[in-house]
């Protein structure tokens, strides 16, 4: 819960570590996570409707695997419920279906599936600027975590366009260094 007054922001699963609280900015991360971990406990074929309830037999000859169906389903919606954020847990209400809980998160929140969400990232990447007093890795590698949610789509930042916010966006005190490099510019390149 809190460790030294900080609030966890993760779900520990045990099959792959920390999962952060799902909300509008990490779905990209959260998703394959929550693949691994559902598929792991066998849940993940609930969650995209291979899997269904099976119809209760009148002679109940499959008693039993109702049973173990309504106890894996559970799980599901409960690991589901655990890994999101409270804004996130508010569109759960009412929803009595792992399949439908995981329809209505992608839904609301893979920003890539839409363009206006797309257009946001896009956006969100240009005002994304180096924090004084933070190392300037912590500015790079927030720009290819947004950099790699476009990947594949309409709206991708290419290389070129990474590395002109990047120099545009360094303080001055790097006004030296973007100059030598801004001389260079045939010779440089991105490695992601």
């Amino acid at each position: 819960m809190a460790d030294s007054g900080i609030i966890n922001k993760c779900y520990s699963s045990k099959y792959v570590g920390d999962i952060p609280y799902l909300d509008h900015l990490n779905y990209d991360v959260w998703s394959p996570n929550a693949v691994v971990h559902l598929q792991a406990i066998k849940g993940y074929g609930l969650v995209t409707g291979e899997v269904k309830q099976p119809v209760p037999k009148e002679d109940n000859s499959n008693q039993d695997e109702t049973l173990s169906y309504q106890v894996l389903e559970a799980k599901v919606k409960g690991f589901l419920l655990a890994t999101c954020s409270v804004p996130a847990k508010r569109y759960m209400a009412g929803i009595r279906s792992a399949y439908e809980m995981w329809r209505i998160l992608k839904e609301r929140f893979d920003s890539t599936a839409s363009t206006k969400g797309r257009l946001a990232i896009r956006k969100q990447f240009y005002l994304t600027k180096p924090v004084a007093g933070q190392p300037l890795s912590s500015f790079i590698l927030q720009l290819h975590s947004i950099q790699y949610q476009l990947i594949g789509t309409d709206h991708a930042i290419d290389n070129e366009s990474f590395k002109d916010h990047l120099l545009a966006s360094l303080p001055p005190a790097y006004n030296t260094l973007v100059e030598i490099l801004q001389e260079r510019e045939g010779t440089l390149s991105i490695v992601c």
